[in-house]
């Protein structure tokens, strides 16, 4: 679909997938599984002050 979409010749589109398209794939979903992990670790770091502030508020009363 690349190859059509942007009318890359076949003897073309190895070059243009191994110097372009790959690198750039890879950095996407390295950033991704990046993303991820952050918004997992701020979940859990939500979850773990509410649970905190939940306890807190228990011993006042």
């Amino acid at each position: 679909a690349v190859r059509v979409k942007y009318r890359l010749s076949a003897l073309k589109y190895d070059r243009c997938y191994s110097k372009l398209i790959r690198p750039r794939m890879s950095d996407f979903l390295n950033d991704e599984r990046k993303r991820q992990l952050q918004t997992m670790k701020h979940q859990l770091a939500q979850a773990a002050a509410a649970r905190v502030n939940e306890r807190n508020e228990n011993e006042h009363y």
